[in-house]
C-alpha cells in the first residue's frame, strides 16, 4: 500500500499560540527586510486570523498586514481593510496604546489614498472622528519639542483650526503667530502640569508626535495637489512645529517657495532644535532662499568651507603634513566630533552641494554652479533632485553652452522618464537660446502640460513671451507663476516690468513694491522703481533708487567675500586691496568682472538721470563707468556723444558718434552726428 507523502499531525498535538505568533512576526519582518512582500502578506494574513477580532492584538496585526500591502503597492486593498475595520468597530472606549495603533492605521490609510491620488478621500479619512483621540481636550495642544513630550489628546487636527484664523489679518512680521496661535492660546497655565504627566509615557508621546506631524504633512500634500496653497502652507508649518525632523514638510515649503525669506527665517527660529541637532539647523538654514540678509548669515558656514576647499586645491596640497596630523588626531577619538568636523564630513553630500550650487547661481557665478551640479550628476547619474537639475540647466543657459545643454537634457529624459517635465523645460531653454521661437513655445507648453505646478516653468514661459513682445501672454504666465511661488518675488517683479513696457506705471509700481516687500535685498527691484520715477520725470527720486540698487549690489559683493573694486574719475576699475594675484584670486577677479556686468543697466540709468538734471560731469562719469563694465556698447557711445553735444563740445561728440556707428548703424545716432557736424562748422565759422 502506497504511503502518503503528507504525514497527518496527531490530533492531540498542542501548539503555543504566542510562539506561533512570534514566529510569524519574525517571518514577516524577514520578508519585508528582503523585499519579499508577497511572502510578508501571506504570513501577515495568517497572523491576523490567529487572534480574536475585538482584541488589541488584532489591531496590531491588521496594521502589520496593511503595511505589507502598502509596501507591495496594493494601496486600495490596504485602505479598504483599514476603513472596514474602523467603521465596524466601536472605538470610543480604548486605551492609550490602542489609540496609538488606531492613529497609525488612519495615517497608513491616508497614505494609501495619497498614492492613488484620491485627495478628497484622504482628507475625509484624517478628519473623520473614528475615535476621540483628537478632541478629548478642548483646551488646545501642548507641545514641548525640547523634551519630545506631547499629550496625544491635545493636538486638534480638524480643519476648524485653520478656519478660525485669517492669515490676512497678520503682517509678514507676525506670520507665524497665525500658525501657532491655536497651539499657544491655552497652554500657559497648564504647560508644566502636562509636561510632568507626560514624562511617564515619553516613548509613546514621541511616537504620537511623529505620527501627528506626518498626518499634518499628508494634509499639506493633499491641499497642495488640490491647488489650495494657503492651507498647504498651514499644514506644512504645523508638521514642522510638531516635529522639526519632518524634512519632507520643510522641503515642500522651501523648494516650492511657499514662504518668503523673512517667513522662512521666522519659521527656523520657531523650531526648537536640540543641542545635538544644531548641525541639522545649519543644513536647514542653507536650504533657505539665497538672499544676502546682513542679519542672517547662518548659511555661510558651508559656503566658506567650500570656498576654503577650493583654495586648498589651488595651493597644490601644500598642507599635506598638517592634514595628516589632524586626521590622526581625529581618528584617535572618532566618537567625539566638533561642529566643524561634522561640516567637513557632510560637505560632500549631494544635497548640500546642490544647495551650495544654488547659492553660487544666485550670485551669478554660473561657472561654479555648473561645475558643482555637473560633478554631482557625474558621480550619481540618477540623482533625482529637481533643484540640482534646474540649477544645471539654468547655468548651461546662462553660459550659453548650447550643445551641452541639448545633450544634457536628452540624457535627463532617458534617466528620469517619470520626471521628464524638467528635461522638456531644458529643451525649451535650448531652443530659446538658439532663438527658435516655434520649438521654444512647443516645449514650454509640453513642460507645463506634464507638470503645471512648477512655478519656474511658467516663469520661463513668461520670459519667452516677453522677448517676443507678447505682453498679455507674458503677464498671464507670470501670474500663474506668482500663484504657485507665493513666497518668491520674481514673478511679481516680472509682471511689473511688463507693465512698465506697456506704460501702465501706476499698476507696475504696485507690483514692484509687493516684490520689494517680499525681497528687499534684490537691487533689480530698486532699479525698476527708479525707471518708473524716471518715466514720471522724478529724476531726483530716480537717482536715490538707482544709487540704492548699486549700494545693495556692493553689499552683496562684500558678503560674497570677493575682491573690492572702486571706480576712478574716468570710470576705470581700481583694485586698491591687492597688487599680486595668485591663480585663485585671478579666478575670483574674473568672477567679479562677470558679476559687475549686471550693474551696467543701473549705472547707465543713473547717468541718464544726471543728464536730465543737466549735471553733465556726473552723467559723463557714470557713462564712462557703464562703458568700463560693458565695453564697445554702441548705446553708451551715443549717450556719451549726446552728453558732450549738450555741453557744446561738438568735436568730442562727433568722435563718440563715429565710434557708435562703427559698431552699429543707427538712425538716431546718424541724425545727432549730422547736427553735431553742422554746429561744429558754425563754431569754426
Amino acid at each position: 500500500m502506497a504511503t502518503s507523502i503528507f504525514e497527518q499531525s496527531p490530533p492531540t498535538l498542542i501548539f503555543n499560540s504566542t510562539t506561533i505568533e512570534d514566529q510569524l512576526k519574525c517571518k514577516i519582518d524577514s520578508s519585508v527586510l528582503t523585499h519579499s512582500y508577497t511572502s510578508a502578506i501571506f504570513f501577515a494574513d495568517k497572523l491576523l486570523n490567529l487572534v480574536p477580532l475585538n482584541s488589541k492584538k488584532y489591531i496590531e496585526n491588521l496594521y502589520i498586514l496593511c503595511n505589507a500591502l502598502y509596501c507591495d503597492k496594493q494601496y486600495q486593498r490596504s485602505s479598504f481593510l483599514i476603513q472596514k475595520y474602523l467603521n465596524q468597530r466601536n472605538l470610543k472606549h480604548q486605551g492609550e496604546d490602542e489609540a496609538l495603533i488606531i492613529l497609525k492605521l488612519k495615517y497608513l490609510s491616508a497614505k494609501c489614498k495619497i498614492e492613488t491620488n484620491e485627495f478628497d478621500q484622504c482628507l475625509q479619512i484624517l478628519d473623520n472622528n473614528h475615535n476621540n483621540t483628537d478632541n478629548n481636550n478642548e483646551d488646545g495642544s501642548i507641545i514641548n519639542n525640547t523634551n519630545n513630550n506631547i499629550n496625544n489628546s491635545n493636538i486638534n487636527d480638524n480643519l476648524d483650526d485653520y478656519d478660525d484664523y485669517d492669515e490676512e489679518n497678520y503682517t509678514g512680521k507676525d506670520l507665524l503667530k497665525f500658525y501657532v496661535n491655536m497651539n499657544k492660546s491655552n497652554t500657559d497655565n497648564k504647560n508644566d502640569e502636562n509636561i510632568n504627566n507626560n514624562n511617564n509615557n515619553s516613548k509613546n508621546n514621541k511616537e504620537i508626535l511623529i505620527i501627528k506631524s506626518n498626518i499634518a504633512l499628508i494634509k499639506g500634500k493633499c491641499f497642495e495637489n488640490m491647488d489650495n496653497l494657503k492651507k498647504a502652507k498651514f499644514w506644512y508649518i504645523k508638521a514642522l512645529l510638531l516635529d522639526y525632523n519632518c524634512y519632507e514638510a520643510f522641503e515642500s515649503l522651501t523648494k516650492s517657495h511657499l514662504l518668503t525669506f523673512q517667513e522662512e527665517i521666522q519659521l527656523l527660529k520657531k523650531l526648537n532644535f536640540q543641542a545635538d541637532d544644531i548641525w541639522l539647523k545649519e543644513i536647514y538654514a542653507l536650504s533657505l532662499k539665497k538672499y544676502d540678509n546682513p542679519n542672517f548669515t547662518s548659511h555661510y558656514n558651508y559656503i566658506e568651507l567650500y570656498d576654503n576647499s577650493l583654495n586648498n586645491n589651488d595651493n597644490n596640497n601644500n598642507n599635506n603634513n598638517s592634514t595628516n596630523t589632524s586626521t590622526k588626531t581625529n581618528n584617535s577619538n572618532n566618537s567625539l566630533l566638533k561642529i566643524n568636523d561634522i561640516r567637513n564630513k557632510l560637505i560632500n553630500c549631494n544635497d548640500i552641494l546642490t544647495m551650495i550650487s544654488e547659492y553660487y547661481f544666485y550670485k551669478q557665478q554660473f561657472q561654479e554652479s555648473y561645475s558643482i551640479t555637473k560633478k554631482i550628476l557625474k558621480e550619481d547619474k540618477y540623482y533625482n533632485n529637481s533643484t540640482c537639475i534646474m540649477v544645471l540647466i539654468s547655468s548651461l543657459f546662462e553660459l550659453q553652452l548650447t550643445n551641452e545643454l541639448y545633450y544634457t537634457c536628452h540624457q535627463l529624459i532617458d534617466s528620469f522618464s517619470q520626471n521628464s517635465s524638467i528635461s522638456w523645460y531644458g529643451i525649451a531653454c535650448y531652443y530659446q537660446l538658439i532663438q527658435n521661437s516655434d520649438l521654444t513655445q512647443k516645449f514650454f507648453t509640453k513642460a507645463t502640460t506634464l507638470n503645471s505646478r512648477i512655478g519656474a516653468f511658467w516663469l520661463g514661459f513668461g520670459h519667452f513671451f516677453a522677448t517676443k513682445g507678447e505682453h498679455d501672454q507674458a503677464m498671464a504666465a507670470y501670474r500663474t507663476s506668482s500663484r504657485l511661488l507665493t513666497g518668491c518675488h520674481l514673478p511679481l517683479l516680472c509682471i511689473g516690468m511688463e507693465l512698465i513696457r506697456v506704460h501702465n506705471l501706476n499698476l507696475a509700481s504696485q507690483y514692484i513694491l509687493q516684490a520689494k516687500d517680499i525681497c528687499p535685498y534684490d537691487p533689480m527691484t530698486f532699479n525698476e522703481l527708479g525707471i518708473i520715477e524716471y518715466k514720471n520725470s522724478q529724476f531726483e527720486e530716480a537717482i536715490k533708487l538707482f544709487e540704492m540698487a548699486l549700494e545693495i549690489s556692493k553689499i552683496k559683493n562684500n558678503n560674497n567675500n570677493q575682491l573690492n573694486y572702486s571706480f576712478n574719475s574716468n570710470g576705470n576699475i581700481n583694485n586698491n586691496n591687492r597688487f599680486k594675484l595668485n591663480n585663485n584670486e585671478k579666478k575670483k577677479s574674473m568672477v567679479m568682472m562677470s558679476y559687475m556686468e549686471s550693474w551696467e543697466p543701473t549705472v547707465y540709468n543713473l547717468a541718464h538721470c544726471y543728464r536730465k538734471l543737466r549735471r553733465y560731469d556726473l552723467a559723463l562719469h557714470y557713462y564712462n563707468m557703464s562703458l568700463s563694465l560693458i565695453p564697445n556698447n554702441p548705446s553708451t557711445f551715443t549717450a556719451l556723444g549726446f552728453c558732450y553735444h549738450l555741453q557744446g563740445s561738438f568735436d568730442e561728440a562727433i568722435d563718440y558718434y563715429h565710434q557708435s556707428l562703427s559698431i552699429r548703424d543707427d538712425t538716431f545716432t546718424n541724425v545727432l552726428l549730422h547736427k553735431a557736424l553742422s554746429l561744429s562748422i558754425l563754431n569754426y565759422d
